[in-house]
């Protein structure tokens, strides 16, 4: 009985195997892929007898010619697929289908085309379970939701395709329940037991399958009053998918906002809020997607930007020293004078500033809070000891502008719009208008991506009587006026939920209207 044997060699089977079932593709970020008790996961060498059997059985679906031998099966298993996970790129990438931890079916990409990143789709259930229709759709179902997601969103594949003899009409429906359309019809392509049959050839590209995916949602921090914003990402989302909601958070249950999102989240001041309580809530409503829009809150999700992309929630928001450097206004002068460009000289004492005028603000503030403009020298120094980090700068008369930037995964400027601001209260454009200035354009461009900024960047810029530019501050959020850069074609939120989905956006040109725009900013009722 090989139970009265005591020798160690069973044991280093077992251990072979568990090292087998660890195993993974090396380019891929997990083992195994899961939903609910079925799993995908690299191939098993226990599985491939049964993978076997099964191909045999149900010969006429499969481009096989003939049955398959035991060595057969085990010389593909150790010379090609055994290969193939430390391989960049394999010609083929196959998974056992697991239900809790039996296999039940094999299925994967074949014919992979890394140039065009484009495979062909294999699957076989279990012969048993083929024959009922009710387990075989089930079952091929989420082995496609499975796949797809594997496919697209961590392999990044641009097309899957698949080719389905016509006498699987069951299989051809559920392929078309799950996204894929037939592109075509090969007649009489196959001999089926004498007979010829037609063979259909179906597709789904990685657009297509984003946007006819499942319900996802994203997340609008402080949405407080800020409803153009919203409106203006609710646009983003209905050209991705229709089935995309907003969900708007903020720490005052009555504010304006939540009347213009789809479920609102009074959630508690961020300083009594943990990130993993945002993890557990975004995963609970299934957003991958957060939108920062307050100053006061950039920091806290730039620095934990890494683990929240980790848990698959992706933040406009840039790394935690680019945010700082936004931040910090003498930090960001210092920077951009290292850069040789021309950026307002800022000082923590006013004797190192050459003016008659200053303007005076927080070190670390935001927005036109607490800030003086034109103040004599004595008047500054007053209104400095009125703040907790006084900065002073010179004063500079002139034309403001605000140059909107969306700066993408890879760091590049994928379009940039620059605005006029013709009326200002209370430190906001209330009337703005777009202008060209490709001078403005390569500076600002210059500086986002020299400091590694991501997602909707606005530089502020005053060009005085002598048309000289002078760079005053960085926000690395969106502004409210920037609406408008929007509507001139820097589709910033669209551009950003493209990312998150990891689509490249290489193919997706940022086309500036040509006819500038004016924007008049006013107060509106909503009526419901």
């Amino acid at each position: 009985m090989i139970g009265n044997i005591k020798s160690p060699k069973p044991r280093k089977i077992f251990r072979l195997q568990l090292e087998i079932d660890k195993r993974k593709y090396s380019f891929l970020p997990s083992k195994k892929y899961c939903s609910n008790k079925y799993s995908l996961v690299p191939l098993r060498e226990r599985d491939v007898e049964s993978i076997r059997k099964w191909r045999n059985e149900q010969i006429d679906i499969l481009r096989q010619n003939k049955l398959l031998t035991k060595d057969e099966q085990s010389k593909y298993y150790h010379q090609v697929i055994k290969k193939s996970f430390y391989e960049k790129k394999p010609k083929i990438i196959l998974f056992s289908f697991l239900i809790k931890n039996a296999c039940i079916g094999y299925g994967g990409f074949v014919h992979i085309d890394w140039n065009s990143k484009k495979a062909e789709l294999s699957f076989i259930l279990d012969t048993n379970r083929t024959k009922e229709p009710r387990i075989y759709k089930k079952e091929f179902s989420i082995f496609l939701k499975i796949i797809l997601n594997i496919g697209f969103k961590q392999i990044l594949f641009n097309k899957i395709f698949t080719e389905t003899f016509d006498i699987r009409p069951p299989t051809i429906r559920i392929l078309e329940e799950c996204g894929f359309d037939c592109e075509g019809r090969l007649k009489s392509h196959v001999k089926i037991k004498n007979k010829y049959k037609d063979s259909l050839i179906h597709g789904l590209v990685k657009e297509e399958f984003i946007k006819k995916g499942d319900s996802i949602n994203i997340l609008i921090t402080s949405v407080s009053k800020k409803i153009p914003l919203i409106k203006s990402i609710r646009k983003s989302t209905n050209k991705i998918n229709k089935k995309i909601r907003i969900i708007g958070a903020d720490s005052n249950k009555e504010c304006i906002g939540k009347f213009f999102v789809d479920e609102f989240w009074n959630w508690p001041k961020l300083e009594k809020i943990s990130v993993n309580e945002i993890i557990s809530f975004c995963k609970t409503k299934k957003i991958i997607a957060i939108i920062p829009t307050r100053d006061g809150e950039l920091e806290f999700f730039a620095k934990h930007k890494m683990i929240l992309e980790k848990n698959n929630i992706l933040v406009m928001i840039s790394n935690k020293n680019s945010v700082r450097i936004s931040i910090d206004k003498l930090l960001f002068y210092k920077k951009l004078n290292a850069m040789k460009l021309p950026v307002v000289k800022t000082a923590k004492k006013i004797e190192e500033i050459k003016s008659t005028k200053f303007v005076v603000k927080e070190r670390f503030g935001s927005g036109s809070n607490k800030v003086g403009i034109n103040l004599t020298k004595n008047k500054a120094i007053i209104h400095a000891k009125k703040l907790n980090n006084p900065i002073f700068q010179p004063y500079f008369k002139g034309t403001e502008f605000s140059v909107d930037l969306y700066v993408g995964k890879n760091r590049k400027v994928k379009g940039c719009i620059v605005r006029k601001r013709n009326l200002i209260v209370n430190g906001e454009a209330q009337i703005s208008e777009t202008v060209k200035n490709s001078k403005i354009e390569r500076i600002c461009i210059q500086i986002v991506e020299a400091l590694k900024f991501f997602g909707h960047i606005v530089i502020q810029i005053i060009i005085d009587k002598n048309n000289q530019i002078h760079i005053i501050e960085c926000n690395c959020r969106f502004g409210g006026a920037s609406t408008l850069s929007i509507e001139m074609g820097l589709d910033s939120f669209y551009w950003f939920l493209l990312e998150t989905q990891k689509i490249k956006l290489e193919k997706y040109r940022f086309i500036r209207k040509e006819i500038n725009k004016k924007q008049i900013r006013y107060t509106t009722d909503l009526i419901i």
